[in-house]
């Protein structure tokens, strides 16, 4: 689940006066119509997590989130914090864009460089470096009747490891100085990238997840979901206070993998599902 990561999180707001430019620019990546340029935050935050890719876990960290666009459409999103609610860092150009509607040529990464683990029998881990899964694709956004939307689609990722889909759903309300968000995404997963995280393979001469005693498992296509229940309050004009709460249903082509039921079974508390919580403070500038 990306165990509510705190440097992989961000956060959004409009409110009114001088707090509005600080909450508006922390809000610039998620709504694509604002008239600010770019902002930049730095922040510091608390998570626990518990989920199937690592032991059930609680500690500090921090974060930078920023974004900016320049006048030729280019643009650079760094997204962080308890409250992001747009995937991976990204860079891309703005393709088309009225008060409602923008379609931006985008690249980023589907999934990070986590390596895969194994747990073995005496507790000791068995590590398989992995690289990152990247796209070039497109990123179509919008807002209607009080929803606000993201559809990315991606035809092919890297190292040919099949199509990539992302679709998220968002509702947004103000309560005092309060701004409250729910988000819904579901992604479509490739069974190449999946199986190149979570496959056993153990033929001769093959060095990806090959782990002897496991049997042969050739991962399927999936689709993951995740619910995300978020809320801002500005401190200060430049200070925010974000929380966050992360649910994660792992595709059955993940859970089914040697490999992760392994690593349920001798892990410390880890569940078939995630759940994360996070709470941050962070200045803008």
């Amino acid at each position: 689940m990306n165990k509510v990561m705190i440097r992989t999180l961000a956060g959004c707001l409009s409110l009114t006066g001088l707090i509005s430019q600080t909450v508006q620019a922390a809000e610039s990546p998620q709504d694509p119509h604002t008239d600010s340029k770019g902002f930049i935050a730095v922040g510091v935050g608390a998570f626990a997590g518990q989920g199937p890719f690592s032991d059930a876990s609680a500690g500090l960290g921090y974060f930078v989130n920023g974004a900016y666009e320049w006048d030729n459409g280019l643009f650079v999103e760094v997204p962080g914090g308890p409250n992001n609610i747009l995937g991976n860092t990204s860079v891309g150009y703005n393709l088309y864009r009225n008060a409602q509607w923008d379609l931006d040529f985008l690249a980023s990464s589907a999934r990070s460089d986590a390596d895969t683990k194994y747990i073995q029998q005496d507790g000791s881990e068995l590590r398989f470096t992995k690289n990152q899964t990247n796209y070039l694709g497109l990123r179509f956004r919008g807002i209607w009747s009080g929803l606000r939307f993201q559809l990315i689609a991606a035809p092919e990722l890297s190292d040919d490891r099949g199509a990539y889909v992302s679709a998220q759903i968002s509702k947004h309300w103000t309560i005092k100085n309060w701004h409250l968000f729910s988000a819904y995404r579901v992604n479509y997963l490739p069974g190449d990238m999946l199986n190149y995280y979570y496959g056993v393979n153990n033929t001769e001469n093959n060095n990806n997840n090959r782990i002897e005693g496991l049997p042969e498992y050739i991962a399927s296509s999936g689709l993951s979901h995740s619910l995300h229940l978020g809320a801002t309050y500005p401190l200060s004009e430049n200070w925010l206070f974000d929380a966050s709460l992360r649910y994660y249903h792992t595709p059955s082509a993940i859970a089914d993998s040697p490999i992760i039921q392994s690593n349920l079974e001798r892990g410390d508390n880890r569940s078939r599902n995630a759940l994360g919580l996070g709470l941050s403070v962070s200045y803008v500038f």
